[in-house]
């Protein structure tokens, strides 16, 4: 939530709507307000309106809100729809420490969604 960070993307916006990922965090930030829109504010559900928005659509690999349901979001061209999957998160840790490549608190962080 870099205030200089979020003004430069809308600065760069040509839609009234940008879909980004990568934080892990699902949520919306809307032009001109200084607070991130967690999904349960809205009920997972957000309505574009004339406010120019970024979305976050979240995370299904690592999701960081305390919630450990993979997360993903719906676009119809009017609504973003927050989505939430269960998963065998055990058999996922299980993977990530088998695999090798990765380090285990990649595994053990689903757990908790952090």
């Amino acid at each position: 939530m870099d205030p200089r960070k979020v003004h430069d993307i809308f600065a760069s916006m040509s839609h009234r709507v940008a879909f980004v990922g990568h934080t892990h965090f699902p949520g919306v930030i809307e032009e001109g307000r200084d607070w991130f829109l967690m999904p349960p504010m809205f009920s997972y559900v957000y309505r574009l309106t004339d406010v120019r928005a970024i979305v976050n659509v979240g995370s299904v690999g690592q999701p960081r809100d305390r919630d450990t349901r993979c997360c993903y979001v719906v676009f119809d061209g009017e609504t973003a729809t927050y989505r939430r999957v269960e998963y065998d998160i055990e058999s996922t840790v299980r993977k990530v420490r088998a695999s090798g490549g990765l380090h285990e608190v990649c595994g053990l962080r689903l757990r908790e969604g952090r």
